[in-house]
């Protein structure tokens, strides 16, 4: 479904859809964090599980780090494994692809 090394945001449909006015996007938690946070595909599952357990319907962005114009850190391991942040606004161009996922009986189908 997800290439390997693909860059992901997770996000709700309101919160993408109230973010765009200038064609950049910032999660609500920016101002308080100073950063988007994404993850790789191998490490969505915990994301959903641990940061989205509340909801029932998320949006993925798909995204392509080339398009970013924002410094891009990974950083704060979670079992070794270093998460990307990107520092600055996610331009509307740098998302190659949504993908809507829904929680069914064993948890989000990713």
């Amino acid at each position: 479904m997800l290439p390997q090394q693909s860059t992901i945001h997770v996000t709700t449909d309101d919160d993408w859809a109230q973010s765009q006015p200038d064609g950049c996007y910032a999660p609500p938690d920016f101002a308080r964090e100073g950063f988007i946070h994404c993850c790789y595909p191998t490490q969505l599952a915990r994301v959903l599980r641990d940061f989205f357990a509340a909801h029932d319907r998320v949006l993925l962005l798909v995204l392509d780090p080339a398009l970013i114009t924002a410094e891009i850190w990974h950083e704060n391991p979670i079992d070794g494994l270093t998460h990307p942040h990107i520092y600055g606004a996610l331009e509307r161009e740098a998302v190659v692809r949504q993908l809507t996922i829904t929680r069914g009986a064993d948890g989000f189908d990713i």
